[in-house]
């Protein structure tokens, strides 16, 4: 069986919506309870005019950890001061410098990341400046992630546009 066309287009953070154009190939998906979708897709339902999406997705950039707390731990901890750490940017395990590092997390504040924390280490307290970047900075990242394809982890929540 060939399947038809099946188009998905990012709505907002981690929601997408999926269009299924075929109504045969929707009844088939339907009636096999979406296994197929559900092989990309971690939640799947119906699309409604009332759905408010509260979360986004951002990549950040952090520069000013030192370079004895450069590892996977320390950044999700820092990440999580604002949401949920999705993916890693480029310089982070073979660092090139230690000067800065980006990361994109799920947040779900409006306002763009732009501020200062302490990050304590022992009894020494080291400035993290954490800002969030821009759109021109973010389809740089964006392209270079789906060329090592890494970017299949954005797809989490689905919305398709029939009744179930």
């Amino acid at each position: 069986m060939g399947l038809g066309e099946i188009r998905v287009k990012r709505i907002q953070g981690n929601h997408f919506l999926i269009e299924i154009p075929d109504d045969e190939l929707f009844e088939i998906l339907k009636q096999r309870e979406w296994s197929y979708l559900k092989e990309f897709f971690i939640h799947i339902a119906s699309w409604t005019e009332k759905l408010v999406f509260t979360e986004r997705v951002a990549w950040i950039e952090l520069s000013g950890v030192p370079m004895h707390c450069w590892n996977y731990e320390i950044f999700k901890r820092i990440a999580g001061k604002w949401g949920t750490l999705v993916s890693m940017g480029e310089n982070w395990s073979s660092a090139n410098n230690y000067e800065k590092v980006e990361m994109l997390v799920s947040i779900s504040q409006v306002q763009k990341l732009d501020e200062t924390v302490l990050l304590e280490v022992g009894e020494v307290r080291f400035s993290v400046s954490i800002r969030e970047k821009g759109w021109s900075e973010v389809h740089k990242i964006k392209d270079s992630l789906s060329k090592r394809g890494k970017i299949q982890g954005w797809l989490w929540k689905v919305y398709q546009n029939r009744n179930q």
